[in-house]
């Protein structure tokens, strides 16, 4: 004896059969089978083409050389980097400052800047004084108006 929740599926007409398609699933005549579009338009699908296209060269192409242009800009501001014994990393810029990189066990790490013993920047420049006894040059008379 069938226990009650199969006994719903013994009935012939709950049963369904691959063999014979439902009617109303399928179209019936060619006209109506003909008006079935696609999910999809071409000018959809060439769309979705260009932007996975732009984005494949974008991250194969332009990216990559992004990272090496920074990659070398870098390198050309690094006078040289020595690791000390005890895993601190000194960075010499070219401009005399230093930056250390220390690791402090298990908790994380500390970056510190400082002046190194590198050549000091230049200081700037400035404007030239005007002696005490000299008078400042008179103002250049204004520019006649143009008719």
């Amino acid at each position: 004896m069938t226990e009650p929740r199969y006994q719903q599926l013994e009935r012939p007409d709950d049963r369904l059969y691959l063999d014979h398609p439902d009617e109303r699933a399928v179209p019936q005549s060619a006209a109506e089978r003909a008006l079935k579009e696609p999910l999809f338009n071409k000018k959809v699908m060439m769309l979705w083409a260009g932007v996975t296209l732009a984005l494949y060269v974008a991250f194969g192409v332009v990216v990559p050389a992004v990272f090496d242009a920074v990659k070398s800009s870098l390198k050309e501001a690094v006078e040289s980097a020595e690791t000390a014994p005890d895993g601190t990393k000194i960075i010499k810029l070219k401009n005399g400052k230093t930056i250390t990189i220390t690791k402090n066990g298990h908790n994380g790490v500390t970056i510190s800047t400082g002046t190194g013993s590198g050549t000091p920047a230049p200081e700037p420049v400035a404007a030239p004084a005007i002696p005490a006894g000299a008078a400042p040059a008179a103002p250049a008379p204004p520019a006649p108006a143009k008719k």
